[in-house]
């Protein structure tokens, strides 16, 4: 790969890391922000309920840009088994816990049907 591209690549996956970051700190404001608004208004059981499936979702968003991340700033470097091997287990781990957290935002795993309501 030309240096250039290399560059331009390299740096999209540090945006892309940051994002992520950033994501998770705005994200953990605003639901913890709406969560102490609820408090007020509702039962603190109620609002507990409420958050939790919120600040999950922000987390799935994250891990899921981390993920996009990994795999162009694995790109960026020289491609060998060890990184790829390193990749691979990055993305394992990054989907259990996406699917941890779509059971704990949606009450059910990624791969069955949504609940009608």
């Amino acid at each position: 790969m030309p240096p250039e591209i290399a560059t331009v690549v390299e740096g999209a996956g540090i945006f892309l890391s940051l994002s992520s970051v950033l994501a998770i700190v705005i994200g953990l404001l605003v639901v913890f922000g709406n969560y102490v608004y609820q408090f007020l208004s509702l039962s603190p059981d109620e609002s507990f309920r409420r958050f939790k499936p919120r600040l999950a979702r922000v987390l799935i968003v994250a891990l899921e840009i981390l993920v996009v991340a990994d795999i162009i700033e694995t790109l960026t470097v020289d491609v060998t088994f060890e990184s790829l091997a390193a990749l691979g287990l990055l993305v394992i781990v990054r989907t259990w816990l996406s699917w941890t957290l779509e059971l704990e935002a949606e009450g059910r795993w990624p791969w069955q049907p949504a609940r009608e309501e």
